[in-house]
């Protein structure tokens, strides 16, 4: 595998995700980022692992308190997340243009 995938060490799905997307908006011949670029990819992959983090969090709580605030905390996470995502493919598909 690439050194330079972006998901290389998360193993999930997300993961592979982000390398799919990252090849076909940069092909493995052609991985010179702009620092926009590794900015962006930067914000995606601290979101996917404040993600990661708020689902093992909610899966270890089992005070009734706490699984509510993992609830939040997890749901906003993933909201984040997918925000961040949904915005850096907006802004390279308008760069592409």
């Amino acid at each position: 595998m690439n050194q330079d995938k972006v998901g290389k060490n998360m193993g999930s799905r997300a993961g592979q995700t982000l390398n799919q997307i990252a090849d076909r908006l940069n092909p493995p011949t052609d991985r010179g980022y702009l620092q926009a670029d590794k900015e962006w990819w930067q914000a995606v992959k601290e979101a996917h692992r404040e993600w990661e983090e708020a689902r093992v969090y909610f899966e270890n709580v089992s005070d009734p308190d706490l699984v509510d605030h993992a609830v939040h905390l997890l749901a906003a996470a993933e909201k984040k997340y997918n925000y961040i995502l949904n915005q850096m493919r907006q802004e390279m598909a308008e760069d592409g243009d």
